[in-house]
C-alpha cells in the first residue's frame, strides 16, 4: 500500500499544518493489485488541484493538467455526459460498469514522477522510452513476459495514483482507467483513442 507523506509547513512560530489529505474522499472507479510501490509526498499541486509528486525533479505542472484536460475533453466528446458506456466498448474494454462520471475529479488524482526510471533497450515506434524499474510478477503475468523484462511506462498505485517516469507518454493510460472503471481500454477503440500520447517518450 502507498504510504503518504506529507510535508510540513512552520509558519514562524506555529504548529505544523500539513495539507489536507482530499483522496480520502474520492472512490476509485479501478481496483487492481498495486504496480508501483513508492512512498509518495504531496508537495505540489496543479493550477487544476491535481496534487503532484515531483519526486524533486523540474516538472511542468501545466503539461499534467493539459493532458488530463484532453482526455476529458476526450470522453466528453466521445460518450457524452451523462455517460452512456456502448456495449461493445464494455466488453472489448472490460469495464465493470455502463457509466462514469464527467469532468474528471481533479481533486482527487495524485500523480506521481518517479525519479528512478531508467531507458528501454529497445525502440518502440521509432523511440527508446522511459520506463519504471518496479516488475509486478502478476501483471506480468497477464501480459504474458516473464519477470526481469517486464516494465512500465506509466502504473496505479491505491487505485488514485498515477506513476509515471517524466516523459509522462502514457500518463493518459492510467487516468483513463481510474476514470472510467475499464481495465483494458486499449482494446476499446473509443477508449483507446482518449488516451493518445501527445507528449514525447523521452
Amino acid at each position: 500500500m502507498r504510504h503518504f507523506i506529507f510535508m510540513v509547513l512552520i509558519m514562524g512560530c506555529g504548529s505544523p499544518n500539513p495539507p489536507h489529505h482530499r483522496v480520502d474522499r474520492c472512490k476509485a472507479n479501478y481496483s487492481q493489485q498495486d504496480q508501483t510501490n513508492y512512498d509518495v509526498f504531496l508537495t505540489e499541486t496543479t493550477e487544476t488541484n491535481i496534487i503532484v509528486d515531483t519526486s524533486g525533479l523540474s516538472v511542468d505542472l501545466k503539461t499534467i493538467d493539459r493532458l488530463v484536460n484532453e482526455a476529458d475533453e476526450c470522453l466528453l466528446a466521445t460518450f457524452g455526459n451523462p455517460v452512456i458506456i456502448p456495449d461493445d466498448v464494455i466488453r472489448d474494454g472490460k469495464c465493470i460498469s455502463n457509466t462514469f462520471e464527467l469532468p474528471i475529479k481533479r481533486d482527487c488524482l495524485v500523480v506521481k514522477i518517479a525519479s528512478d526510471w531508467h531507458l528501454s533497450q529497445y525502440e518502440y515506434g521509432g523511440s527508446k522510452h522511459q520506463l519504471l524499474p518496479y516488475t509486478n510478477g502478476g501483471n506480468c503475468t497477464y501480459k504474458g513476459l516473464p519477470d526481469g523484462v517486464c516494465y512500465w511506462r506509466a502504473g496505479i498505485q491505491d487505485n488514485l495514483t498515477i506513476v509515471v517516469p517524466p516523459s509522462m507518454y502514457l500518463l493518459k493510460d492510467p487516468l483513463v482507467k481510474i476514470t472510467t472503471g475499464c481495465k483494458d481500454p486499449w482494446y476499446a477503440p473509443k477508449l483507446a483513442k482518449c488516451m493518445t500520447p501527445t507528449t514525447n517518450p523521452l
